[in-house]
């Protein structure tokens, strides 16, 4: 099975550029004309656009690519945050799977996938993976592709 996250990584990166322009344009307009001294009410666009933008940026969005086809978990992702775009990946053989977590915070908004590996008789944590563009329907079956490597593995 493979899945992905990209409609809705492309748009959550949308919001990020419209939200960061957003403040910029306005705050730059304001001074410029001068309104920005006279009437402080102004202010409230350019802060609503950084109160959205540093909102996006703590959910931790990942664009998410997910495969279980093969001996292994392959996850490919980056940060859609335009600006810190760093891509990385890893693979897990799904013999290795020791468990994982999803974790929720902030008040659901944000979603984390922590996966456990066994290597040399120990086991190793990955580094968090945001999930939270992934829908309901794709994280169900994600859990599920898992589960089913781990109950074999139990077998």
């Amino acid at each position: 099975m493979k899945t992905d996250t990209y409609l809705n990584a492309a748009k959550a990166n949308l919001y990020f550029i419209l939200s960061a322009s957003l403040a910029i344009i306005s705050t730059t307009i304001f001074v410029i004309i001068g309104e920005f001294t006279r009437q402080p009410l102004i202010i409230v666009v350019p802060l609503a656009a950084l109160i959205v933008y540093a909102f996006l940026h703590i959910l931790k969005l990942n664009y998410v690519m997910f495969s279980d086809e093969g001996g292994f978990f392959i996850f490919r992702y980056f940060n859609v945050h335009p600006f810190m775009r760093h891509k990385k990946a890893f693979q897990i053989p799904k013999d290795k799977l020791h468990h994982y977590e999803i974790i929720s915070s902030y008040w659901g908004w944000r979603k984390e996938l922590i996966l456990y590996q066994i290597h040399k008789n120990e086991i190793i944590q990955y580094p968090s993976l945001g999930i939270g563009l992934f829908s309901d329907k794709q994280l169900k079956q994600i859990e599920e592709s898992l589960n089913k490597s781990l109950k074999k593995i139990k077998k």
